[in-house]
């Protein structure tokens, strides 16, 4: 019999006669209390070591950079966000320091206690550490956006210059719309995002273009980029006036290269060679063994032949020099 039981009323109170055992394990658990709850403050420093490491790897993301590991993270953000982008203090920098090298004294088993007082202050700057982080993923995305739009307008520009020489903003714009836009080898819309691109570096410094803005003219430019390096490849392939010329039928426009045997219509993104009386599709690396071969001379003499083709497959047509 492991119990008695004595009745009052409505009511049946019961002892329970606990072994020795039992009543030793209760008692332990009470003496384990301290060790518990200094291994919970040590958990707890652990957790805001994370909550401090982590956010500052996609800000080294952000800048461009693998997210470091714990064991270097502290001298590379130093490199990175304090003295090459100069968006973080050494001051913050002090609280990643202090993370790393607390976790470091935990994991080779140096820090033992981490008291109570000392979690709450160090939660206490992690949190203005992420404060100060939600500034500088800010500053970086401001500066990213910078870059990027400063890349795009370089490489258009330089294309455009490739193309009509060295000439002002305005002067480029203009010759892009009268030689290119209005001449039909480049699409209307062109003349748009070109006019757009050169705002975008001022609307970015005084922070009124947003980051989808950004990735909208990136998408923009990249048609336009891409338009004006095959132009210009073009461009390079019958850069001797002499013995090319223009086709225009239908609304639309080609230039006809003359290579005697073989000749070809460029148009667009299309290449055709017309050869026997045909007109068949060619390719940008035919047309340019086919100059080489010619080493590099066009010919200025037109057979009725030719022409012929010419008509068979676009019917009316005019030339122009």
């Amino acid at each position: 019999m492991t119990a008695e039981h004595s009745f009052h009323g409505n009511y049946c109170l019961k002892w329970v006669a606990l072994s020795p055992e039992a009543i030793d394990l209760y008692v332990k658990q009470g003496e384990q209390t301290e060790e518990i709850v200094k291994r919970r403050l040590l958990d707890a420093m652990v957790d805001i070591y994370y909550g401090i490491v982590t956010p500052t790897q996609a800000m080294m993301m952000l800048a461009g950079e693998a997210p470091p590991v714990p064991k270097t993270i502290a001298q590379e953000v130093k490199n990175v966000l304090v003295e090459r982008e100069k968006v973080m203090s050494e001051k913050d920098l002090r609280t990643l320091e202090k993370a790393v090298h607390l976790f470091k004294q935990y994991e080779y088993g140096k820090l033992k206690e981490y008291s109570g007082s000392e979690v709450e202050a160090f939660m206490r700057e992690c949190k203005q550490y992420n404060e100060m982080l939600k500034v500088l993923r800010k500053k970086l995305e401001k500066k990213l956006h910078e870059k990027t739009a400063e890349e795009i307008y370089t490489n258009v520009f330089t294309l455009l210059t490739t193309i009509f020489g060295k000439k002002s903003q305005e002067q480029l714009v203009k010759q892009f719309d009268e030689q290119l836009i209005k001449k039909g080898k480049i699409e209307q819309r062109l003349l748009i995002v070109l006019r757009e691109l050169t705002q975008t570096k001022n609307k970015v410094k005084s922070g009124k273009l947003s980051q989808k803005e950004v990735e909208n003219v990136k998408k923009d430019a990249f048609d336009l980029i891409e338009a004006l390096t095959e132009y210009a490849q073009r461009a390079d392939l019958v850069s001797a006036r002499k013995g090319t010329m223009q086709v225009i039928y239908s609304s639309r426009k080609a230039e006809l290269v003359l290579l005697g045997k073989d000749n070809f219509l460029v148009e667009g993104n299309s290449i055709r060679k017309i050869s026997g009386g045909k007109i068949i599709d060619s390719s940008k690396e035919e047309l340019e063994k086919s100059i080489s071969d010619n080493k590099g001379k066009i010919h200025t003499q037109v057979s009725g032949e030719l022409f012929a083709a010419l008509e068979k497959v676009l019917g009316r047509f005019e030339i122009a020099f």
